[in-house]
């Protein structure tokens, strides 16, 4: 939680003290951290800016991310995921991985911004992205 918490500071310019940061292990020894701005139920979770990721071994699996509408299009959406990167390389995770879906407000896919940004296909036919750490 301290690590995860260092990194939305020094990141995420958006990040308050008043952020819920959620950390479960499973009986497989995973960790899932989730990232929340509000308290609001799940049905208004798309309203908020907020992720989710998952450990297993040493790759950083990025299950949700979201940013509040409000504040798409300024390039903060990034440092949101340099704050995971961070957390991930400082975890002691090699690699980041996310199936990504949606749109970006410049209108490009999910995936062709991560393409940009240094992620990779795992397999030629793949929809599951990586960035090496």
């Amino acid at each position: 939680k301290k690590i995860m918490r260092r990194n939305l500071e020094q990141n995420f310019p958006l990040f308050k003290e008043t952020d819920r940061i959620n950390v479960h292990i499973n009986i497989q020894r995973n960790i899932c951290i989730g990232y929340r701005t509000s308290d609001d139920k799940i049905s208004e979770l798309s309203k908020t800016t907020h992720f989710d990721i998952q450990i297993i071994d040493n790759i950083c699996y990025i299950l949700g991310i979201k940013l509040e509408k409000s504040e798409r299009g300024n390039g903060v959406g990034w440092r949101l995921y340099e704050s995971i990167h961070g957390f991930a390389k400082d975890f002691g995770s090699k690699s980041i991985r996310q199936t990504p879906s949606g749109w970006t407000p410049n209108k490009k896919t999910r995936r062709d911004y991560l393409l940009e940004r240094g992620y990779s296909p795992i397999e030629q036919d793949d929809n599951e992205l990586e960035l090496l750490l």
